[in-house]
């Protein structure tokens, strides 16, 4: 199987993040003794909302097999280059409120977006060392460029002084990272029992973590991890995403019932105003003069 070839030298210099046993290891009172955090502002944050939330679920990928509690570390609000913090929007809370204040009280970034699930915290919180403190000096130390990921030990006051090994990543650090994962797929790299305890950190059954380690199209290998991941909750929206999308889809005059005991749909699909204009206009033109409009509802 290729999935238990005799140990090569595949890629020797990061041997020590592909080896990481995500079961067995910061298990008990010690299961922050390593984490990774995710930088998800670092060169992504003017990108598509898809493009950040692929960037995510690649990072959610990476620490699982690793093996570590992934948390998301954002810029202070102070070097926010976004209205009110976040590149995705307010809830209707914080809208109206001066640049400012109390944005405290609200998540900033990619958390104003995402629920980040506590399956993938394991409960840990950011260390308090002052490597982190320093948000530009941490960004301005990460590689460039390439499947590297920085790592580095601190001296956590959060945990009484312990030592905390903390491994950094951005965006582009992941997607490097989940293609060299692939290759290591398709060359024979990764062993079995890594992808048995990758499957259990995910959330499977050990019947599911046998048939994910024996798969050997690499596709097929894709396709379950992330069946598994979608099944675990790995991508949650924060509460007040579906509460104001429902309040501002009520202010259209859209000729459904829209309420939980008479629908005629079970489903919307929102896509950018661009994207309509450009791509779905003639698909979506032709939905509603199936439907008896001549153009789509306002």
């Amino acid at each position: 199987s290729m999935f238990q070839p005799e140990r090569n030298n595949y890629c020797p210099a990061n041997e020590e993040i592909l080896n990481s046993a995500p079961m067995n290891k910061n298990q008990g009172n010690d299961a922050c003794s390593e984490i990774m955090l995710f930088l998800p502002g670092v060169n992504f944050a003017y990108y598509g909302h898809g493009s950040q939330l692929n960037n995510y679920i690649a990072a959610s990928m990476i620490a699982t097999s690793m093996g570590v509690p992934m948390l998301l570390l954002e810029p202070p609000l102070e070097n926010q280059k976004f209205q009110k913090g976040s590149q995705f929007g307010c809830p209707s809370e914080i809208a109206s409120l001066p640049d400012g204040l109390d944005l405290a009280r609200f998540p900033s970034g990619l958390s104003r977006l995402i629920d980040h699930p506590s399956w993938l915290s394991r409960g840990c919180s950011i260390p308090a060392c002052q490597k982190i403190q320093d948000y530009d000096k941490l960004v301005d130390s990460l590689p460039k460029v390439g499947y590297r990921v920085a790592n580095f030990h601190c001296q956590d006051s959060n945990r009484d002084g312990k030592t905390t090994k903390i491994y950094v990543t951005a965006a582009y650090h992941v997607r490097y990272r989940l293609q060299f994962m692939h290759d290591g797929l398709e060359h024979g790299g990764i062993s079995r029992e890594q992808i048995l305890l990758w499957a259990l950190s995910l959330g499977s059954t050990m019947e599911e973590a046998g048939h994910f380690s024996n798969i050997t199209n690499t596709q097929d290998f894709w396709n379950f991890a992330m069946a598994l991941m979608n099944r675990s909750g790995i991508l949650k929206l924060q509460p007040w995403i579906a509460r104001d999308i429902e309040n501002h889809i009520k202010t259209f005059r859209l000729p459904f019932k829209y309420d939980q005991t008479d629908s005629d749909f079970d489903a919307i699909h929102i896509r950018r105003g661009d994207k309509l204009l450009d791509e779905s206009k003639k698909e979506v033109n032709k939905y509603w003069k199936s439907r008896g409009y001549n153009h789509p509802p306002v």
